[in-house]
């Protein structure tokens, strides 16, 4: 039987099985994948070697010692910096490493752009002289190898994909269904929405969320938080 494929960019896969499992939806093949889990699967038969983010966090750290402008860094600085790294590089659809030079070769904050691709320029010398593979790397090979999936997927419109992700689903995928989270649950014709919360940058919004619930004696089972970010489901659980 064909195998199911629900997107979820970072999310915690066996809470999500148990939500859909409490709107009644078959589970029988279906799987939770991000886009790591795509490109191995595209390259389940090609031979690699890959690092996790973990260790390709520890890396850049150790790199930013051999840059001036970094030398001095901790590791938490030193994660946003991976993590701004990652984003950038997401952005670029191809040619990754000419556009990541054109782009930060220039503009208004000339001495931290200069920086910035040096320890890139670091990054990637390291990873292409010892033949590994971060994340996004094994995407951009999954991508050149250009093999569909057989497979169906579905994508959550919730989810705000970079034109990397979307390059990937687009090259592994002929049967794409697009939906809410709402509408894939059927909440519709369960439920009637009698109010909606919406956040970004507040703090406290899980626990004003969960306080909003308690107060106004809403039943628990009527409810249903879409929680984007992956770190806060522990306090959902």
């Amino acid at each position: 039987m064909e195998k199911t494929f629900i997107y979820v960019p970072d999310v915690n896969e066996n809470e999500y099985l148990l939500s859909l499992n409490r709107a009644g939806k078959n589970l029988f093949n279906v799987q939770i994948v991000n886009s790591l889990k795509l490109a191995k699967e595209a390259l389940m038969f090609a031979d690699y070697e890959s690092i996790d983010t973990l260790a390709s966090r520890c890396l850049l750290y150790s790199l930013c010692k051999d840059i001036e402008e970094y030398k001095d860094i901790n590791y938490e600085d030193c994660n946003k910096l991976y993590n701004a790294l990652c984003t950038a590089r997401s952005l670029i659809e191809d040619n990754e490493v000419q556009e990541f030079e054109r782009i930060f070769s220039d503009g208004e904050f000339k001495e931290k752009n200069t920086a910035f691709l040096k320890l890139y320029k670091a990054y990637m010398s390291y990873l292409t002289q010892n033949g590994i593979d971060d994340t996004i790397s094994l995407i951009r090979k999954a991508i050149a190898l250009n093999s569909p999936l057989s497979e169906k997927l579905t994508v959550f419109t919730e989810y705000n994909l970079s034109p990397l992700e979307k390059r990937l689903l687009k090259t592994l995928f002929k049967n794409i269904q697009y939906t809410t989270y709402h509408e894939y649950l059927g909440l519709e014709d369960k439920y009637k929405t009698d109010s909606f919360l919406s956040f970004y940058g507040f703090n406290n919004e899980i626990e004003y969320t969960l306080n909003y619930i308690i107060q106004n004696k809403i039943p628990y089972g009527l409810c249903n938080i879409l929680c984007i970010d992956s770190k806060y489901l522990p306090v959902l659980q």
